[in-house]
């Protein structure tokens, strides 16, 4: 029983090892840390994640879910992924009804990307 669950822990890799660490240091079950992600995860995902069972394809909500339920940066989620896992290559367009912005409408959302993007 012993062998099986060192082998389920190797399987999940570092991402795996980053969520059980995680929620053992803050103390959190899968549900309690599920539920600090404003809905982008599952206790069931995030219980995937540790066990090593999960597919490895991590859409880009599912990474900011696992950040917020864990309590760290992005970055640190995105570093854990396996390294067949290509990061994002489009770049963000806004729709093009968002040309009826005006400058100061525009300067608002360009500081709210920017807040957003200053937060660890």
């Amino acid at each position: 029983m012993v062998a099986n669950r060192n082998a389920e822990m190797a399987a999940a890799g570092p991402l795996g090892a980053l969520v059980r660490r995680r929620l053992r240091e803050l103390g959190l079950s899968y549900e309690a840390a599920a539920a600090r992600s404003s809905g982008l995860v599952s206790h069931g995902t995030l219980h995937q994640l540790a066990s090593g069972v999960h597919g490895g394809r991590l859409r880009e909500g599912t990474i900011q879910g696992v950040a917020l339920a864990l309590d760290l940066p992005q970055s640190k989620v995105r570093a854990a992924l396996p390294g067949d896992v290509e990061p994002r290559t489009r770049p963000f367009v806004l729709p093009p009804r968002a040309d009826q912005l005006d400058a100061r409408q525009r300067r608002r959302v360009l500081d709210y990307v920017d807040r957003l993007l200053a937060k660890p």
